[in-house]
């Protein structure tokens, strides 16, 4: 059984537009299996990360008992932050008005904050860590973190670099790479996503659809298994 466990990217959105989880890469991807006579399963989690994946998910997934998982988080691990988790924690503990006060400020220079304070949701380390955890668990396939796009660069300027580099390290634990999607050309890039520049669009959903249907070694290893090797489950 091949399971697919995806961040918001391979799911459906109803914000900045619409999109319906038939148009997925992930539903696409396992009707095309469904024909073929693969059984698969799929989990979608919004704002998901590795260290989610490792301490929350991880202790429920043997009970889908997969032969294969395929995985697609990272962006919500390497996305520059204004503040860090703990800080925005804090924040909810404000009286209203100043809470209302400080976020409105946070909201104004977030694109300075985020080069200021260079920081991550889940720091490069931690995320290597995890990740080195989570791929030990099952066999598994990581989906690479999106082309990162001119808007999103304007936006939050250190995402690109970041995704370079958290990229690297779901490469090294990954049992395939989907090269073809982090080299896409950039005219396709600039067109791939909804109007918040990192969740995928419709062509961009069937984008990487093709890219990994029309790949013989990932597609062989999705119908066939071929070369995977059993993996005990690590606690």
């Amino acid at each position: 059984m091949i399971l697919f466990v995806t961040d918001s990217l391979g799911g459906p959105r109803f914000s900045p537009e619409q999109l319906y989880f038939q148009d997925t890469w992930v539903y696409k991807v396992r009707d095309h299996l469904k024909n073929m006579g693969v059984e698969t399963h799929s989990i979608v989690c919004y704002g998901l990360d590795s260290h989610q994946v490792r301490y929350d998910l991880l202790r429920f997934l043997p009970y889908y008992k997969p032969d294969l998982i395929v995985y697609q988080i990272g962006i919500c691990d390497c996305a520059p932050r204004a503040i860090s988790t703990a800080e925005l924690r804090l924040i909810k503990y404000l009286p209203g008005r100043i809470q209302s006060l400080v976020r409105r400020i946070i909201r104004r220079y977030f694109k300075k904050l985020t080069v200021v304070r260079d920081i991550s949701n889940i720091d490069l380390f931690s995320f290597q860590e995890n990740i080195r955890h989570i791929s030990k668990q099952f066999n598994s396939i990581f989906i690479p973190i999106a082309p990162v796009c001119d808007g999103y660069v304007k936006v939050t300027p250190l995402i690109r670099q970041r995704a370079i580099e958290y990229n690297e390290v779901l490469k090294k634990h990954s049992q395939f790479w989907l090269d073809e999607y982090v080299n896409s050309p950039k005219e396709l890039i600039e067109n791939m996503f909804v109007s918040d520049h990192h969740h995928l669009n419709n062509f961009g959903q069937e984008y990487l659809t093709k890219l990994i249907l029309n790949n013989p070694y990932l597609m062989g290893r999705l119908t066939k298994n071929e070369g995977l090797k059993a993996c005990a489950f690590e606690k």
